[in-house]
C-alpha cells in the first residue's frame, strides 16, 4: 500500500535533520566547527588570548584555541612553528614605497631631501600591556648612486626626525662613478609622548665603504606631532661634477 505523501515528507524531513546531524557531529570530530564571535566576524585573524605559549628555539607550545584553525594544529601542547599565531605578534608592513629619482648636486651645501615620510600625529604607539615588550620598531631602507669628479669632494647623509638627526654619515673622498650606497635604519619607540624616546641604528656602505652609525644615547621624539623621516645630502667642496641621486626609498613598520 502506498505511503501517504504527507507521511513520505515527514520521512523525508527526518532523515535529513538525521544527515544533518551527521555532518555536524563529523565537524565537531574534526574541531572544525568554530561559531565566530562578533569580533572574529570582524576580524578574521583574532587570536584568543587564553592561549599559553613558550619558544623552545623555532618551536612553539600552544595550549589555547586559535580560531578556524584545524584541531591537528592547534589544542592540547602539540609542538608547532607558527610564531605569528601567538598573541605577541603585531601586524606588519610596509608603509611607503617610492622610487622616484632624487638628485642633490655637488654645489648644495645645505641639508636637502632626497626622500621622506611622515608618520601621523598620536599614531606610533607601545604594544599591548598584556605583555612586555616595547613600542612601534620602524625600518627605513634607502639606496642609490654616488659620483664625485675628484677625490675632494664629500657628501654628507642624514637621517632625520622631523628636525632631530639621528645619524649622520659622510663619505670617505675618492673618485666615483656611479657607484652604489645603500642606508639601513631601524629605530624601536621607547616611550610616547612630548617627552618621547627612541633607539636608533644604522648599517651603511657609501661607494663600498662601510658607514655603519651606532646609537650612543637613546634619541627624543615627540610622539604627539607629525614626524617626519627623511633622508637627507649635503656636500662640502663639490662642485657640478660631483652628485648623489636616490633611487629606492622604503618604510616599513615591523610591529
Amino acid at each position: 500500500m502506498p505511503t501517504p505523501p504527507e507521511k513520505e515528507n515527514k520521512i523525508k524531513e527526518e532523515d535529513t535533520k538525521l544527515d544533518l546531524k551527521a555532518e555536524e557531529k563529523k565537524l565537531e570530530e574534526v574541531n572544525l566547527l568554530d561559531i565566530p564571535t562578533e569580533e572574529s566576524q570582524v576580524n578574521p585573524f583574532v587570536i584568543d588570548y587564553g592561549i599559553g605559549s613558550s619558544i623552545a628555539g623555532s618551536a612553539v607550545q600552544n595550549t589555547g584555541k586559535i580560531r578556524g584553525i584545524p584541531s591537528v594544529f592547534r589544542g592540547g601542547t602539540t609542538t608547532r612553528k607558527f610564531a605569528k599565531l601567538l598573541p605577541t605578534f603585531y601586524p606588519s608592513g610596509v608603509l611607503t614605497v617610492s622610487t622616484t629619482a632624487t638628485s642633490v648636486g655637488g654645489a648644495t651645501t645645505a641639508d636637502t631631501t632626497l626622500n621622506s615620510f611622515t608618520i601621523p600625529a598620536l599614531t606610533l604607539s607601545r604594544n599591548d600591556p598584556k605583555i612586555d615588550n616595547v613600542g612601534n620598531v620602524i625600518r627605513v631602507w634607502a639606496a642609490g648612486r654616488y659620483t664625485t669628479d675628484d677625490a675632494t669632494a664629500a657628501v654628507t647623509l642624514k637621517c632625520k626626525v622631523g628636525s632631530t638627526t639621528y645619524h649622520t654619515i659622510t663619505s670617505t673622498g675618492s673618485a666615483a662613478s656611479n657607484q652604489p650606497w645603500h642606508i639601513g635604519w631601524v629605530f624601536v619607540i621607547n616611550t610616547l609622548g612630548t617627552g618621547g624616546t627612541a633607539e636608533s641604528q644604522v648599517e651603511a656602505k657609501i661607494n663600498n665603504v662601510n658607514k655603519d652609525s651606532a646609537n650612543t644615547s637613546t634619541i627624543t621624539i615627540n610622539t604627539t606631532i607629525d614626524n617626519t623621516l627623511a633622508i637627507t645630502a649635503a656636500w662640502a667642496s663639490g662642485d657640478a661634477g660631483d652628485d648623489i641621486s636616490i633611487r629606492q626609498f622604503i618604510v616599513e613598520i615591523l610591529n
